[in-house]
């Protein structure tokens, strides 16, 4: 048995509002535009909130295009998938928790079982979409608890394979798609989870950029492409350029060095995870002019070589095409 720890060219823009742990909410509050960072307003203010999350494009695989199933059992080809339970322990008062996975069956043959080594992912559903154009659908599976996802995306045809695992780099947020370049196929979208709380940034201001998966069909996977598709990865970097000036220039702002940091970090990893390792550093030298500036460089290139979905972009080399 083996374990194994989604359209159109116009590009979606969804907000996702959070709570302070990354959860739906809704309050009321003024939003900085590149970092997506709360103030609170003036009593004479009424706007809608967006905590901070980075910019998000493409269409969410749950309750926008509603792919999963309510049911605990899905049937496609000759395969059946089902939701199965464990008991985890816990240090919580209980002493244990109810862990949801999935398993895959052919025929009545068990196939594989899809459940994360994190025992906070309690949560899984299922469901069929169309990644690879529209003759055959592939299995997404979703296990997740907050602010924590785990996914598959399964072909299921010509034979049984795993195209996309999230766990093989440090992703966060729901999974989403986006026919970027309108070949029928989906490219995935998630976000970069490695650098959350990085350089003592809090959770409101942790750099999260979005990262882009192409289906390489020579390797029959997703690859990270934002070499690729540097114009969709940094579609707006004009504009975070543009507000990082505004930021530093702010002289009343008591979290300065702070919401500098934010801002500055924000700009040089997009660049980074785009393959623009010469502008990334160019911006940092020009803008980032607080006195810990060789210190959080030194700190931000090691995390970098620690950070696998970092090394399999450079790795990639020059953009080109994946194979189709």
């Amino acid at each position: 048995m083996t374990q194994f720890s989604c359209d159109k060219r116009a590009l979606v823009l969804v907000l996702v509002l959070l709570t302070c742990c990354c959860g739906q909410g809704s309050y009321r509050t003024t939003v900085d535009p590149i970092t997506r960072a709360s103030a609170e307003p003036s009593p004479a203010q009424s706007v809608e909130v967006q905590a901070y999350i980075p910019d998000q494009f493409g269409q969410l695989m749950g309750d926008f295009i509603k792919t999963y199933t309510d049911e605990d059992r899905l049937s496609y080809l000759d395969y059946e998938v089902n939701k199965s339970k464990r008991v985890a322990r816990t240090k919580s008062q209980k002493g244990s928790t109810e862990i949801e996975y999935a398993v895959l069956r052919r025929k009545g043959k068990v196939v594989a079982q899809f459940d994360s080594s994190l025992d906070r992912l309690t949560r899984v559903r299922f469901g069929l979409f169309a990644f690879l154009g529209h003759k055959y659908s592939q299995l997404v599976i979703e296990q997740s608890s907050e602010k924590f996802w785990r996914y598959w995306v399964v072909s299921l045809e010509p034979d049984f394979r795993v195209i996309y695992d999230s766990g093989k780099y440090d992703l966060v947020y729901e999974l989403r798609v986006t026919d970027v370049d309108g070949d029928g196929y989906s490219e995935i979208v998630q976000n970069l989870g490695s650098l959350w709380y990085f350089a003592s940034l809090d959770n409101l201001y942790s750099p999260r950029p979005p990262i882009i998966f192409t289906y390489d069909s020579s390797e029959r996977i997703y690859v990270p492409a934002n070499k690729r598709f540097q114009q969709l990865a940094l579609k707006d970097i004009e504009e975070r350029i543009t507000k990082t000036g505004e930021v530093i220039e702010r002289k009343d702002d008591p979290a300065s060095a702070l919401h500098v940091r934010s801002a500055v970090l924000d700009v040089v990893l997009r660049y980074l995870y785009s393959g623009k390792t010469s502008e990334a550093w160019t911006f940092y030298d020009r803008h980032y002019k607080i006195e810990d500036k060789e210190t959080l460089r030194v700190e931000l290139i090691k995390k970098l070589g620690q950070d696998k979905l970092y090394q399999s972009l450079k790795e990639a080399g020059s953009p080109t095409s994946a194979q189709r």
